[in-house]
């Protein structure tokens, strides 16, 4: 079977390591840890969340990044004072930048190459 793939060197690092400060945070609290209750709380908050993330913005690259022609990665996360700054749409910015350059690569497969997909799997 012929085989197309979308290779994407940045994904879910960044949006790991903001989980990893709420887990942080809940043990300073002297709150049990469960990662699954964490990460579930946090994606299904994002759901009430701006549909455009209140204007808050991730650049989620730890690493360089070839689909979108930059060497070196340099997370960050932007605000200005007016965004609606809260943990739904910050939780959100973050899962949209985790899969952003995936959607980029694909729109390359689908509308550029015409790329035809009986079945998509993902791994990483």
């Amino acid at each position: 079977s012929l085989v197309a793939m979308v290779h994407c060197n940045n994904c879910t690092s960044d949006l790991n390591a903001w989980i990893n400060i709420f887990k942080e945070y809940q043990e300073l609290m002297g709150i049990p840890v469960d990662m699954d209750e964490i990460y579930g709380k946090l994606y299904n908050h994002a759901l009430t969340g701006n549909a455009d993330c209140g204007g808050l913005i991730s650049y989620n690259y730890i690493s360089g990044e070839p689909i979108t022609g930059l060497a070196d990665g340099r997370p960050l996360f932007v605000r200005s004072a007016s965004d609606k700054f809260n943990l739904a749409n910050f939780m959100r910015t973050h899962l949209y930048a985790s899969v952003g350059v995936l959607k980029i690569g694909n729109d390359i497969l689908f509308n550029e190459e015409k790329i035809k997909v009986d079945r998509i799997t993902a791994h990483g």
